[in-house]
């Protein structure tokens, strides 16, 4: 058994060995002392509850275990000793230590990543906003092109398309001004429709 110890105590990611029936932590290595924020030997002779945001997570990891005979990747809202909160990645093995049904447990602290990924969803759902804002502004934009500028251009189409038919047969600048001022008015009203249309 020392020799177990031994060789867990040197393992460079967090472990724990926690007594199933009870939660009690009976070891825990220095690398868990350090992502735990405590200081090394502390957490052994105390129950891993202490450390559960939600008492209840506890019941759902151990009907995760009984269900599958093992956990992978199972996150764990905790409580450090400094008072703050942190999310662990767990990794759960059923073993027996000296006679007694125990928990092989090694954890990664993945605090930081679930806040850049909430981080990330917040903006992704702001952006998602202003897109929904812009596109709304924009079919505003167009029924009050639609509505007023447009049929204003229509309207004067259609008068200059009257005045130009009573010149039809007649050649001059005025004329040519006419015919050129129509094309444009067209044309005009023909891009609107189109930025409208979007």
């Amino acid at each position: 058994v020392p020799h177990l110890l031994e060789a867990l105590e040197a393992l460079p990611i967090p472990v724990a060995l926690i007594r199933r029936a009870d939660g009690l932590i009976r070891f825990a290595n220095r690398q868990l002392a350090e992502t735990m924020r405590v200081p090394p030997g502390t957490l052994v002779g105390l129950k891993s509850l202490a450390f559960y945001v939600d008492p209840a997570d506890r019941q759902a990891l151990l009907a995760r275990l009984e269900r599958d005979g093992r956990v992978t990747d199972h996150e764990l809202a905790v409580i450090r000793g400094d008072g703050t909160k942190a999310v662990l990645s767990l990794w759960v093995e059923p073993i027996e230590f000296q006679g007694e049904p125990f928990n092989f447990t090694s954890a990664i602290d993945i605090t930081q990543r679930r806040t850049a990924e909430q981080k990330l969803t917040a903006e992704q759902q702001v952006l998602r906003r202003l897109v929904d804002i812009t596109e709304r502004d924009r079919q505003l934009l167009g029924y009050e092109l639609h509505d007023g500028l447009v049929q204003d251009m229509t309207a004067a189409t259609m008068f200059l398309e009257s005045a130009a038919s009573e010149f039809e047969n007649q050649t001059g600048e005025a004329c040519e001004s006419l015919n050129i001022g129509l094309t444009l008015v067209r044309d005009a009203v023909r891009e609107a429709r189109r930025l409208i249309g979007g």
